[in-house]
């Protein structure tokens, strides 16, 4: 089991059907989390997003869409189950354990 500390200031919290888990900008659709990455101008470029976060600058939509695609798929693959420490703004730690095969739904948006 793998344990990683962040800090919750940068992260959005979301609560799964299973366990909790930081969700670093999946949003929220009835039970399941979904993920919804877009391809936008960026740059000079294109560059696919998610909550606000670019990806790097691609030279073509294309190239960027192709790139989103393989993120997207890549975030639903199962991972390790683990724990997450993160503080929250009054400065209180918190423990939760995330599930590896609890992964969110995702698509990209042209």
């Amino acid at each position: 089991m793998t344990s990683i500390r962040i800090r919750a200031a940068s992260v959005a919290m979301a609560r799964p059907r299973r366990a909790p888990y930081i969700s670093n900008g999946i949003s929220r659709e009835g039970e399941m989390s979904t993920a919804h990455y877009k391809i936008v101008p960026h740059n000079g470029g294109f560059a696919y997003t998610l909550n606000g976060s670019f990806s790097e600058t691609y030279p073509t939509h294309e190239a960027a869409l192709k790139a989103a695609r393989r993120v997207a798929h890549e975030q639903r693959v199962p991972g390790e189950t683990g724990l997450i420490m993160y503080e929250t703004e009054d400065g209180v730690w918190h423990t939760e354990k995330t599930l590896g095969i609890d992964r969110p739904q995702t698509d990209v948006q042209t």
